[in-house]
């Protein structure tokens, strides 16, 4: 009886740490979109202005310079690796 009653408690603290592993990461990606909404305000009250994103889609849109003005908008927009990725393969 003591065995299986160990069996069970073990199962159930693995589960719950299972859980807890799945929280914590659930925070760290919560936390680190938090960061980057904290760059992207840090750096529009640093001067940085719609004005500017908004001349920089223009001549995007205007011009065949897609190339040269991707990395402007990963600068502008703080893209995240992953983003970054997903709009490479898009443009390849």
């Amino acid at each position: 009886e003591n065995v299986e009653e160990g069996k069970r408690l073990q199962d159930l603290l693995c589960r719950e740490r299972d859980a807890l592993r799945h929280q914590v990461e659930a925070m760290k990606e919560e936390s680190s979109a938090m960061t980057r909404v904290k760059r992207f305000d840090d750096k529009f009250k640093e001067g940085m202005n719609i004005e500017y994103l908004r001349n920089v889609l223009v001549k995007y849109i205007e011009t065949q310079d897609h190339e040269g003005l991707i990395p402007v908008f990963y600068t502008v927009l703080d893209f995240t690796p992953e983003e970054r990725h997903r709009c490479v393969r898009v443009c390849v």
